[in-house]
Parts: C-alpha cells; structure tokens; sequence
C-alpha cells in the first residue's frame, strides 16, 4: 500500500541538535526512518511500540487515522505502522510523533509545527 517515496523533507533543531528526514509516502502517508529516531533518543522504536500501554495508543491511532491513508481497516492501518521499505524501517508519524513527545516535549512541539508546514504547504 503506497511504498513508493513521494517527498522528503528534512528537520533540523539546533537547539536539540536533531535531524529527522519526514517522508511522505505515495499515499501521503507521513513517515520517519525508526534508525533516525534511535540515534537521537538512544531507545528501541520497536521496545517501545512493544509495551502494553503503546499498544493502546497504537489501537486508537489506527482507529483515527486508517482512512485518511486508504487503508480499508484500522487493522491494515496498525499492520503497517513500521514498515521495511529497501532494508530501511518507517514507522508511522502518527506513532513517531508519540515516540518523541515522551522523549523531550518541545522537540515534540517543533516537530508538530514542521509537519503542520509540510501539510500546509503541499495541501495533502
């Protein structure tokens, strides 16, 4: 479902010292490289979106979000959260996002507002 790249777009904090590259996918479907997100935060994407109360939020994420990406079922949706595209994972920006709010919280605001632009921008 919609694996071919259609942009990428680079995050930089300074203040942070973080460099995200955001991917929209064919189906416009935001994504992060889950290696980025391990150098910056030094913990396992995958142990994380492993423990119970993650699963929680990955459930109710895919209940909000499956077909505004033309998913058919939040279950196909929750599916490909993370996903491994030539020898790389993605993993979902609805569930990155999370990832780096319980991480460092203005880091979480300036990414927001950075997606908020690409949105804007691009009108997907």
């Amino acid at each position: 479902m919609g694996l071919e790249i259609n942009q990428k777009h680079q995050f930089y904090s300074e203040e942070h010292n973080v460099k995200l590259d955001f991917f929209i996918f064919k189906n416009n479907h935001p994504r992060l490289l889950v290696s980025q997100l391990e150098r910056n935060f030094k913990t396992s994407f995958n142990e994380w979106l492993n423990l119970p109360d993650k699963q929680k939020v990955a459930d109710f994420k895919s209940v909000c979000y499956f077909d505004q990406y033309g998913y058919k079922t939040c279950g196909d949706y929750f599916n490909d959260f993370v996903i491994d595209v030539d020898q790389q994972q993605y993993c979902s920006y609805m569930l990155a996002h999370q990832y780096i709010g319980e991480h460092n919280e203005k880091l979480y605001s300036e990414t927001l507002d950075f997606y908020k632009q690409i949105r804007k921008f691009h009108k997907f």
